[in-house]
């Protein structure tokens, strides 16, 4: 990872594999849910790289109700907006938010970086999307790597509070199913 964030795909059944240890890992294989695409950003958290996921904006609400949705959650600790400029209206829309409590640590062979200028011959309309979700995102990297550290920081120090702490993943745990993980796959592709 050089000097800017990507969007990344990160493959489902690892993500199942580390809900086994810790629910609050974000799933979308639930019976009741629609399979989609885990897309998220890739950040250097410690030594490692995590995949925080990103998560659509809240569709359901009026006017009034995203206004206080958003000035309640500019100042969370645990996720960061993401905002596009309207080219119409010149006035910046909340369009999903990074889910830091929810970052798992993830090994280079559990995701793709997503390649935005291939996705825009076969669905434009997403391709330019993504591209202006990632230029905010990355207009607020220093921000975001920060949020990201001291979430992972306060979590393994025990210094969340109550809240917060229970809907925050288990990173060293996970770090630990990463490992292990990656063990299996390589045992796995060995003995064949």
């Amino acid at each position: 990872m050089k000097n800017k964030l990507y969007l990344v795909e990160i493959d489902p059944e690892y993500c199942r594999y580390l809900w086994k240890s810790d629910n609050r890992v974000m799933d979308s294989f639930s019976p009741n849910k629609i399979s989609r695409k885990y897309l998220g950003v890739l950040l250097k958290v410690k030594d490692m790289e995590y995949f925080a996921p990103l998560t659509s904006k809240p569709n359901h609400m009026n006017k009034e109700q995203k206004e206080i949705y958003i000035q309640k959650h500019l100042t969370d600790p645990s996720l960061e907006l993401v905002f596009i400029n309207n080219k119409k209206t010149k006035l910046f829309s909340l369009v999903s938010q990074i889910n830091l409590n929810n970052m798992i640590p993830v090994k280079k062979e559990e995701y793709n970086i997503v390649e935005i200028n291939k996705l825009a011959i076969t669905d434009y309309k997403l391709a330019n999307f993504l591209r202006l979700e990632l230029k905010y995102i990355n207009s607020k990297k220093e921000k975001i790597i920060k949020k990201a550290n001291n979430i992972y920081k306060s979590k393994i120090n025990n210094k969340l509070n109550y809240k917060l702490d229970h809907v925050t993943c288990d990173f060293k745990l996970l770090e630990k199913m990463c490992e292990e993980y990656n063990q299996i796959k390589v045992s796995i592709y060995s003995s064949k």
